[in-house]
């Protein structure tokens, strides 16, 4: 189906409403990838059941249609959280990705459906007296930084999508949206999120928002999330109704807990890359094995490893959103014996980085940082 993408071969079809099920499997390479579903292949058997990190809002009805159709429109789709003390050092951050969007029974140009939502992070940032919010264009990410330990029970804008039809958009019976996404987080964090949206005439673009400030990062003289550069040009429909960015009552928000990195690439990051052992899949780490030289690195880094088993190793680098940016080719090792590789990493943009190492029937995954 095309939730199911790779060169894996199944023996039998998934139902195409869902590939939830169990299926015996042909070939033992290929690479899997769904942001919906996580794959567990163990034994020559793939499993595919629900990603557990992703969540799903229940669809919103509030939608009316846009101001002077048929005119050209952006609605902003700001998702919001709150911040209750849970990022208690410097660095310790809530993470937005996988985030989509679809409009249901509501016309525009183009549609909107599973269109993609930037990523987002609130980070704690020792450096900031209060909340701030940039939009990072190259990373396509919204970084909110909050001071160490902030707790506030207004609402936190965390991440924002711009939705562009050149006619507006008309709302037609049981019209509807539906907003997908993952929240991870490096400390434990559970809270409540939503999102609201609101329209706009003239159209806009991320840069005219993208400063520090120009998006309101929490309740104030603005709602958390609105755009306070477009605000004179707010009109009536989508959910803001001609005024500030709704969010709604405490009954719109759902509650969440953010999954956690390791936790994160043993479910919802195994989906990335098909593996042969049971182990891997449940996150099975043994860290004391994997020296990582210099960290944080700037060009090159120096991996070393004594192979457990005799058996292939590779070792496989994803960025914190979860995207694979770097694998290197599978290679026979020898149990007891020490190697050594070089990683050119000069390419990579700064930032934190997970390093995978395969090793026969274990994984084990370390945080490392490039910085220059």
């Amino acid at each position: 189906t095309s939730d199911i993408t790779g060169n894996v071969s199944l023996t039998t079809t998934a139902v195409q409403s869902s590939p939830i099920g169990t299926y015996p499997i042909v070939a033992s390479a290929g690479t899997l990838a769904s942001t919906d579903y996580s794959f567990n292949f163990v034994n020559g058997i793939l499993t595919v059941v629900n990603n557990p990190c992703l969540l799903t809002r229940n669809p919103f009805t509030n939608f009316g249609s846009t101001a002077n159709l048929p005119t050209a429109t952006s609605l902003w789709l700001n998702i919001l959280t709150k911040v209750s003390g849970q990022l208690k050092t410097n660095g310790d951050y809530l993470f937005f990705s996988f985030g989509s969007v679809s409009f249901n029974n509501i016309t525009s140009t183009p549609t909107v459906k599973d269109l993609t939502i930037p990523a987002g992070k609130i980070i704690a940032d020792n450096s900031v007296p209060a909340p701030v919010t940039v939009y990072d264009a190259a990373s396509n990410m919204w970084v909110t930084k909050v001071p160490v330990g902030f707790s506030s029970t207004s609402d936190i804008f965390i991440t924002g999508v711009i939705i562009n039809s050149s006619k507006g958009f008309a709302k037609k019976n049981q019209a509807n949206s539906v907003v997908k996404g993952i929240f991870y987080s490096n400390t434990n964090f559970s809270d409540q999120w939503t999102y609201g949206i609101a329209a706009y005439q003239p159209q806009f673009s991320y840069s005219a928002i993208a400063g520090p400030g120009q998006v309101t990062s929490i309740n104030g003289f603005y709602k958390a999330g609105t755009p306070t550069t477009q605000v004179a040009n707010l009109v009536n429909g989508a959910s803001g109704g001609g005024g500030s960015n709704y969010t709604g009552s405490t009954s719109s928000f759902d509650n969440f807990t953010a999954c956690t990195l390791v936790n994160s690439f043993a479910s919802a990051g195994a989906k990335i890359s098909l593996s042969d052992s049971k182990e891997e899949l449940l996150g099975q780490s043994d860290e004391g094995n994997l020296q990582i030289v210099p960290n944080p690195a700037s060009d090159v880094l120096s991996i070393s490893f004594i192979s457990a088993h005799r058996g292939v190793s590779k070792i496989v680098l994803f960025s914190i959103d979860g995207k694979k940016v770097l694998e290197t080719e599978n290679v026979m090792y020898e149990a007891g014996k020490k190697y050594q590789k070089k990683i050119n990493v000069s390419k990579l943009i700064s930032g934190v980085y997970l390093l995978q190492l395969r090793n026969a029937d274990k994984i084990t995954i370390k945080k490392i940082i490039i910085s220059r």
